[in-house]
């Protein structure tokens, strides 16, 4: 009974996290700068150049912060990268960007999910792979984790417990 009551805190605990993340986006495939530092002006600008690869009438002004996260790697040019994150200041910035975000080549946009999120998504996306009656899971634009079935039906989940149900 006490696990099953932290489970519950956690997740009521994690939907909050998350709701305060409802503006954040996270962009893979900006290169760094040659000495690996960057002014706040700089990531701004770096991100305006992908919004406008994919066509989106945002303005500096939509952006309330942009900054490197998460390690660094090397893009497949061999030229060094490290996750943006970017915080708009609006809903309609943020949603005008997600639904542009396929025009993209060799970059990626995609939301801000949780670690608890993003580590059940991937135990999901892992599970999916060997369900017949599943092609895919997925995040959507409000951070919710689903899973389409092969009949066309989108079925949702937000615990282990619930995804599990869901694959059985």
């Amino acid at each position: 009974m006490y696990e099953s009551h932290m489970n519950d805190l956690e997740i009521k605990i994690d939907n909050c996290e998350q709701y305060s993340r409802r503006s954040c986006l996270r962009i893979d495939g900006i290169s760094l700068s040659q000495n690996g530092k960057e002014s706040a002006d700089e990531s701004i600008g770096k991100v305006m150049e992908v919004f406008s690869e994919i066509d989106v009438d945002i303005s500096a002004n939509d952006i309330d912060r942009a900054h490197r996260v998460g390690r660094k790697h090397i893009k497949n040019d061999g030229s060094p990268s490290q996750t943006m994150i970017v915080k708009l200041h609006t809903w309609k910035a943020r949603s005008a960007i997600y639904q542009a975000r396929k025009k993209l080549k060799n970059k990626r946009i995609y939301v801000d999910l949780t670690r608890r999120r993003a580590n059940l998504l991937s135990l999901a996306q892992t599970m999916v792979r060997s369900n017949p009656n599943y092609d895919f899971a997925f995040s959507d634009i409000n951070c919710r984790l689903g899973v389409k079935g092969t009949c066309g039906t989108f079925k949702f989940f937000n615990s282990k417990k619930e995804l599990l149900d869901l694959l059985s």
